[in-house]
């Protein structure tokens, strides 16, 4: 499903700009550069990304269990949206942290 599609590119734009930024931070380092405190607002940067990634995950789950209206499809779903929103709310809380 395209929504599907939209929350992996997400997480992939947000893993390949962390990639890029953490190749960028460690040649800086490898030259003797104090360049670690960079690296907190990169995993916030990316923690973004994949907080957007899941949101649109859960949407497309939302419409598949909607399209097959199948009572098993809609455990699956509530079993994926807890998961989700977990993994979403300890994201957040580390994304506070390093905020802080």
């Amino acid at each position: 499903m395209g929504v599907d599609l939209i929350g992996v590119i997400i997480a992939l734009i947000g893993a390949v700009k962390f990639c890029g930024h953490i190749l960028i931070i460690e040649i800086r380092r490898l030259r003797g550069l104090d360049c670690a405190h960079q690296m907190r607002p990169k995993r916030i940067e990316l923690g973004g990304y994949i907080l957007a990634a899941i949101e649109f995950m859960v949407v497309s789950d939302i419409f598949h269990s909607v399209a097959t209206r199948e009572l098993e499809d809609l455990y699956i779903l509530g079993g994926l949206v807890v998961v989700w929103t977990a993994i979403s709310y300890f994201l957040g809380m580390e994304i506070k942290d390093l905020e802080a």
